[in-house]
């Protein structure tokens, strides 16, 4: 994981370094990286049990559910990535000493 930081102490490559990153970031990034996928992940069960009976005649909704699940968190994932490349620099982490 690459995370670009604002470097106040002058460090250079190879250095230990404190990182500073602020709460209100931190809180939203943690729901980012473990809720909205999660979200996807439930409404594309929710999707695939209810519209498959509906498509299929009631073939294997519990399947239908489980796959449509694994799509629904990976198109959040992928919006996540997305994301992550236009906020890249923007999240206020800085480097704060040299340890």
């Amino acid at each position: 994981m690459a995370v670009e930081a604002q470097n106040l102490v002058g460090a250079r490559v190879g250095d230990r370094v404190e990182v500073f990153i602020p709460e209100k970031n931190v809180i939203w990034l943690s729901f980012l990286v473990y809720i909205f996928p999660l979200l996807g992940l439930l409404a594309g069960y929710w999707l695939g049990a209810t519209v498959w009976p509906r498509v299929a005649a009631g073939r294997n909704a519990e399947f239908a559910g489980i796959i449509c699940g694994f799509v629904g968190m990976g198109l959040f994932l992928g919006a996540l990535g997305v994301y992550d490349k236009c906020r890249r620099g923007q999240l206020g982490v800085r480097l704060t000493k040299i340890m």
